[in-house]
């Protein structure tokens, strides 16, 4: 009988990190999604993973067949009596005091950061009786705002903080700095805000599930990692929903900028604001093109079965040892056939194939058909100096032109009365290129439309296009390259950008088109 250690490993390090691995690489890239949405995906897929890697000795078996017998014979335990033999057991031994070393160093370090926010709240002062009304009147008329049942929230005023957190669930403790009293009213209420929106997203119970499950994998990086980002846009989805229910970009930024925070309970209690990521949340804040709606939810129930799901094949897979490397399958490298050019072909030689291409791109640009070149001493079709030099010159900055779109700002029951949906331009900003010959002058400008979709959800974004303008200036192959919000400006951006008219670049007087020309579409609220 043997003690195989491969499935162990595979099991609960190897898959894990795998999935893992896979749904932090997939969230690198640019996302249009809110912090709301990013807070859940990154919450979902660590419980889908977990529970995945619970269910794999009910799942049925796909085999692998990419370890070496080698490997699997010196991760196979010999047992002796039902017992690993002695020349194993201090090996096995130090593996798992490694084990419970860390957690029991991850339990403690959760219970005293745990004991740490307890003992602030018992130093902490109860407020007096106009500063309880006070705090009492502005939660209460917070409570209508937000999506929060009338929960039992009881306030603390403490020296040792200068910035408030919350804690607990069933019965939510908002701990105020005694200084609060110098902040002006407008202040203390988005404050109170920030924290009545951890509250209503449950924050607290989903940040010490992450704890949890960060003690008992504590050798996996990837949750750790995991966790710290659930726990970022936590921070960042409360900024959002102050900003889109109270409308207070500037005067937040500025709460943000003034307050700051205690580094010792940000591990365990919901701190308001940490140092370290001052600026950019200051950054997220004033950003007007971030979309700042949360799943409902249905959508949180089906995100949370695909993840599952998506997991399943990965949880499913089990090593198995292969009987040689030869038998591992790996592509073979595909050999293209170089092309062969005869000796006596008029781009044989370096310098005449440079001079050929740049020949053929001058006729091209005349509109010419490209004709095969005969090397010939007495030819006089020669390239003008001046089209040579811009052959040959660096290329030019591509030409950027940024417009922005806005839209009125709307209110609870709709768009302001008597407000016209129709957008207006803003700005525009013209960058000219590197090399200014003549023409590309924008000589019609089309402001595209705000979507009725985009104005109901609260939607901005900004939008990036590129195309071509031919020699009559007009524009074609137009192709989003870049997007913050989906594909829901698109179609009203290159309907837009189809009607715009340039005066188009000229060399020696002859028109020529002009490619990768950039515009950006600022959608704003």
């Amino acid at each position: 009988m043997y003690l195989d250690l491969l499935p162990l490993i595979s099991d609960y390090w190897l898959k894990p990190m795998l999935g893992l691995g896979l749904v932090l690489l997939v969230m690198r890239r640019p996302a249009f999604r809110s912090a709301a949405y990013l807070h859940c995906i990154f919450l979902l897929s660590l419980f889908a993973v977990v529970l995945a890697t619970l269910w794999i000795p009910a799942l049925p078996e796909l085999e692998l067949n990419i370890v070496p017998e080698s490997w699997v014979q010196q991760m196979r335990l010999p047992l002796v009596g039902g017992q690993v033999g002695k020349t194993d057991m201090p090996w096995l031994y130090s593996m798992a005091a490694v084990y419970l070393l860390g957690l029991s160093w991850c339990a403690s370090y959760t219970y005293a950061s745990w004991r740490a926010a307890a003992k602030l709240t018992q130093r902490a002062k109860t407020p007096e009786k106009t500063d309880e009304k006070q705090l009492n009147t502005i939660v209460s008329e917070l409570a209508q705002i937000f999506r929060l049942k009338r929960k039992s929230i009881c306030f603390a005023l403490s020296d040792d903080i200068q910035s408030p957190l919350v804690w607990k669930w069933r019965s939510p403790i908002i701990v105020l700095p005694v200084s609060y009293r110098l902040w002006t009213a407008d202040r203390l209420r988005r404050v109170l805000a920030h924290e009545l929106a951890h509250i209503e997203r449950n924050d607290w119970i989903s940040k010490i599930v992450t704890r949890i499950i960060c003690i008992f994998a504590w050798p996996l990086p990837f949750v750790w990692l995991i966790s710290k980002k659930i726990n970022w846009y936590a921070e960042v989805a409360c900024d959002d929903r102050v900003i889109e229910l109270l409308n207070c970009r500037g005067e937040y930024a500025d709460d943000l900028l003034s307050l700051a925070t205690d580094q010792k309970l940000s591990v365990f209690a919901l701190s308001y604001l940490r140092s370290s990521e001052l600026y950019q949340r200051i950054n997220m804040v004033l950003d007007p093109c971030r979309m700042k709606n949360s799943p409902n939810f249905y959508r949180r129930v089906m995100l949370f079965l695909g993840l599952t799901l998506g997991f399943v094949p990965i949880a499913a897979t089990q090593l198995h040892a292969v009987s040689s490397v030869s038998d591992i399958w790996y592509p073979y490298p595909i050999q293209v056939p170089l092309l062969v050019v005869p000796t006596e072909s008029p781009i044989a030689d370096g310098n005449d194939r440079f001079a050929w291409n740049i020949r053929q791109q001058f006729l091209q640009s005349r509109g010419q058909k490209a004709k095969p070149v005969v090397k010939d001493e007495s030819a006089s079709d020669e390239i003008p100096k001046s089209v040579a030099e811009v052959m040959l010159a660096p290329p030019a900055v591509r030409a950027d032109e940024e417009f922005v779109v806005t839209a009125p700002i709307r209110r609870k029951n709709g768009l302001a009365d008597g407000v016209n949906q129709t957008v207006k331009q803003n700005s525009i900003h013209v960058l000219s290129p590197a090399v200014s010959i003549r023409g590309y002058i924008p000589t019609k400008i089309v402001t595209p439309r705000y979507p009725n979709k985009a104005l109901k959800r609260n939607i901005t974004g900004r939008v990036v296009v590129r195309f071509d303008v031919n020699e009559d200036g007009h524009v074609t192959n137009p192709e989003v390259v870049e997007t913050t919000s989906g594909k829901i400006f698109n179609r009203t951006v290159l309907e837009a950008i189809a009607e715009f008219r340039f005066t188009p670049l000229s060399l020696d007087g002859v028109p020529v088109i002009t490619k990768n020309v950039h515009e950006t579409f600022v959608f704003s609220m």
